[in-house]
């Protein structure tokens, strides 16, 4: 009974190991300048084994007006940039939520869709109201579709501008990891059994 308790203990915290969520928070790049600090041309981001490109991706600073509290990325070329979220070495992952903040710091007129569309062909839409100004909307990703991806990727456009932050994203255990997990689950039991 007490090597069946171990089993299944290792066997929590190695699947609590590999289902960790990670928040894309951006803290690093804090900044007191007044404007928008572009990154390097082409330079993507890279944060907790998470890369994020697009063009010319950029942040406020923190004396800047459409500051949101907490440094944010956006595309600094809006005209029509794809921004792209990918596990570093390529493996699949699951979207949790992201916040969303208008990119300019005076309100629009209009309310306006953000678009993901994630690897395995999903999308979800969330809008942001009209007349805000760059409010931070925390949205959360419907699990049926934004599970076990290699990426998503959206639209920034002159018509949807917008800072993204807090990108909750979590590791999908590769098959070898589920079959160590059933492995010490299949001991656990046999070792219980053989006991009784």
């Amino acid at each position: 009974m007490k090597t069946f308790v171990a089993s299944l203990a290792l066997c929590l915290l190695i699947s609590g190991s590999t289902r960790a969520s990670v928040v894309l928070d951006f803290e690093a790049l804090v900044d007191a300048s007044s404007s928008a600090i572009a990154l390097a041309p082409g330079t993507s981001y890279e944060e907790s084994g998470y890369q994020i490109s697009g063009t010319d991706l950029s942040y406020y600073g923190s004396g800047a007006a459409a500051y949101t509290g907490s440094p944010a990325l956006f595309a600094n070329s809006i005209g029509n940039s794809t921004i792209t979220l990918t596990e570093s070495t390529g493996a699949l992952f699951n979207l949790l939520s992201i916040d969303l903040a208008e990119l300019a710091s005076g309100p629009h007129a209009t309310p306006y869709s953000i678009v993901f569309t994630a690897s395995n062909a999903e999308t979800q839409s969330f809008e942001l109201p009209a007349g805000t100004g760059p409010v931070v909307r925390s949205f959360d990703f419907d699990p049926l579709k934004f599970t076990a991806i290699t990426s998503v990727s959206w639209q920034q456009t002159t018509a949807s501008g917008h800072q993204f932050d807090n990108i909750n994203v979590s590791a999908v255990p590769e098959p070898s990891s589920l079959a160590f997990l059933a492995m010490f689950a299949g001991v656990g039991a046999f070792t219980r059994r053989r006991h009784q």
